[in-house]
């Protein structure tokens, strides 16, 4: 009997130790499996977060309002086949955000010239005054609205796409403005009883409203435009009187008389443009330093102002540019808000249409032709070496870097 229970208590004590040694091994593969798990999702984290502070970089700052400067289309698809990979409805969400931003940003800046080598709006800031491109028509404007119409609706609490809205206004108001200076030109073509004194009125009318406009990169081009009007319309004139004085059946003398006197006031035009477009060029060149203001943030961020040399506005740190003296000013003074839109039942800015034609007028004989008045604040000198490549760009105008 005692030899039976000391072989009991011998079991018991080694099923204790198996037990011991059963639970042990549980405990570490569970520990083991834990880590595992812990360590996966770390991993997974860590990959997160990463595309999450790559998809951030592509914004101005904290704020993801704006978008960095110089931002371009590489950058963005680089990112999003990043974010298809990724199971993460907030980073596709986020990224979906970002390349609507930069599509409304591209596709706006393209309406406008470069000035001085700069778009309208690059990172948080615009350009004072922008141009409208040649090419750029009313259908090309109103295609950027309706791509946008939904994050244009309401901007009061966006300033990316407040500014957005502001440039879209303006480009509407020069393409307006064109429009009509193109129209007036055409009905003068029109116009069989013209003459030259008419259009010697017509074109000095026409100087005098040009000359009234702050925006200079506007008025450069309006004046070139003068120009040609001028050059083509007295032609038409010259070929119109001698064309009427053949038919008229009048001498030979006479018909040679009015072509000789059509082809000196063909010449004059010509120098008279020569004049309009060295006088382009100047006043483009010596449009006042480029200005740009950074519009309200969301939320509130302290706003800044640059000039059109400068490289990055101050306030961003990971992006700051070389010390100047108009930036450090700038500094000091209180933020200016970016420009409202103008409501589009307004007329547009420096627009032309007050100006009528006049009657017309009966044919009468030629004589010396008066040229557009004069600006009492513009002479023509002749433009330096580089005046040819002055700026091009629009009133208050990426790619490249979203262009």
């Amino acid at each position: 009997m005692a030899k039976r229970k000391k072989a009991n208590r011998g079991l018991v004590i080694i099923m204790g130790i198996l037990a011991v040694v059963v639970i042990a091994s549980v405990g570490v593969y569970a520990s083991r499996v834990i880590n595992v798990d812990k360590n996966a999702g770390l991993v997974q984290t860590d990959k997160y977060a990463e595309l999450r502070d790559r998809l951030d970089s592509l914004y101005y700052d904290e704020s993801k309002v704006f978008l960095k400067e110089n931002i371009t289309a590489d950058e963005i698809e680089a990112v999003g086949k990043e974010v298809a990979k990724a199971d993460d409805k907030e980073l596709k969400d986020q990224f979906a955000d970002l390349e609507t931003r930069f599509d409304a940003l591209s596709q706006t800046n393209n309406l406008f010239d470069k000035i001085d080598g700069q778009v309208p709006l690059n990172g948080a800031t615009m350009l004072e005054y922008v141009r409208l491109k040649d090419n750029a028509t009313e259908k090309d404007i109103k295609k950027v609205e309706k791509a946008f119409a939904k994050q244009l609706k309401d901007t009061d609490e966006d300033g990316f796409y407040k500014v957005i809205a502001s440039l879209l206004d303006q480009a509407k108001q020069q393409e307006a403005l064109f429009t009509e200076v193109n129209k007036q030109i055409e009905d003068l073509k029109k116009n069989k009883d013209l003459t030259y004194e008419d259009l010697a009125d017509q074109l000095a009318d026409l100087r005098q409203e040009i000359n009234k406009m702050d925006n200079n990169y506007v008025k450069a081009r309006l004046l070139r435009l003068l120009g040609e009007a001028d050059r083509d319309l007295t032609k038409l004139i010259g070929e119109r009187e001698v064309k009427e004085a053949e038919d008229r059946g009048l001498s030979k003398e006479e018909v040679e008389k009015r072509r000789q006197e059509a082809e000196a006031r063909a010449r004059q035009a010509e120098n008279r443009q020569r004049e309009l477009n060295q006088q382009s060029q100047t006043v483009e060149s010596q449009a006042p330093v480029q200005s740009s203001q950074q519009p309200s943030l969301r939320p509130s961020q302290p706003a800044s102002r640059r000039n059109s040399q400068s490289q990055a506005p101050a306030n961003r740190p990971s992006q700051a540019s070389p010390s100047t003296s108009s930036q450090a000013s700038s500094q000091e003074q209180p933020p200016t808000p970016a420009p409202e839109p103008s409501p589009s039942n307004e007329p547009p800015a420096d627009s032309l249409k007050e100006i009528e034609l006049p009657e017309a007028s009966q044919p009468t004989e030629p004589s010396q032709p008066q040229p557009p008045a004069a600006d009492s604040g513009e002479s023509a000198p002749a433009p330096d070496s580089g005046a040819g490549e002055a700026p091009a760009g629009g009133e208050t105008s990426t790619g490249e870097a979203a262009e």
